[in-house]
């Protein structure tokens, strides 16, 4: 990763605007001698976007939860599920196809620029976490579409869609584990946590 960044310092690009189009001309030459390749690579990383787990970049949200309970109890994993994206998704889903003539066109061109940007670069979690609030509406408002459907006894409704969550669940946790889940970011946390101390003047500490 390092020697990736200072690429274009080894190529005599030392400006800040000559070293973002040192990496943009990389990007385009790849994408046109190699269209394959790089339809791949953004299918891949669509589905690591859109996984049930939280995807490391430089640390690991799962590596704080020694040290927060409220973390601790909003974000796990278990087996290659995860939650609260393994189960927002699917809900979010529902409910945007439930309620999809409600839905306003700013949140559609969210839901769709805002993935597709983060795709053309890489996934990561904390990269995906803008999207979580805005999918948590229609993601009650499928669940509310649930819970009525089993209380009215409408089963034609409620199996098919539950079977379309556990369905949906399932695709999103299969994968992987993929590289960056297979290392310990225990290091990293620390690092993180004495920098930012560090810039506060709590070196000690």
């Amino acid at each position: 990763w390092r020697s990736i960044l200072i690429m274009p310092e080894r190529n005599g690009k030392v400006t800040e605007r000559e070293y973002r189009q040192y990496f943009m001309d990389r990007f385009k030459e790849y994408a046109v001698s190699q269209p394959g390749s790089f339809l791949a690579g953004l299918a891949a990383k669509s589905y690591r976007f859109f996984s049930s787990r939280e995807i490391p970049r430089n640390y690991d949200i799962y590596s704080i939860r020694p040290y927060s309970k409220v973390i601790s109890a909003l974000t796990w994993k278990r087996w290659k599920f995860g939650f609260p994206f393994g189960l927002i998704l699917p809900l979010a889903l529902l409910g945007l196809y439930t309620g999809r003539r409600r839905v306003p066109a700013p949140m559609w061109l969210f839901l769709i620029l805002y993935p597709a940007s983060v795709i053309l670069v890489f996934s990561a979690s904390r990269l995906r976490a803008p999207l979580i609030p805005v999918l948590a509406v229609p993601a009650a408002a499928g669940a509310i579409f649930l819970i009525e459907s089993l209380v009215s006894k409408r089963l034609r409704i409620f199996l098919p869609a539950s079977a379309g969550l556990l369905l949906t669940a399932f695709i999103i946790s299969a994968g992987g584990p993929f590289v960056t889940e297979r290392h310990d970011y225990s290091a990293e946390l620390h690092a993180c946590v004495g920098y930012q101390l560090s810039r506060t003047g709590r070196s000690d500490e």
